[in-house]
């Protein structure tokens, strides 16, 4: 990935976050960030490593549709 396509990206989660969050529920949000942080790959399981982002969404989406998703 070059850098012009990784700015794209972040640009576009910072916008996201910035519109539609109001400020005091960012706060919250800063610190389930540090989790993120945190994460050692190596450590994730093998399906999450190798599902795509669209797959990720999507099973977030559901999980959270079916109140299985803890976040």
């Amino acid at each position: 990935m070059n850098d012009t396509e990784f700015l794209e990206i972040i640009n576009y989660i910072n916008n996201k976050y910035h519109e539609r969050v109001p400020s005091p529920i960012r706060a919250i949000v800063k610190g389930k960030i540090k989790k993120i942080e945190n994460l050692q790959l190596n450590e994730l399981p093998f399906s999450l490593r190798r599902c795509t982002v669209e797959e990720l969404v999507i099973i977030v989406q559901e999980g959270m549709r079916r109140g299985i998703v803890k976040l």
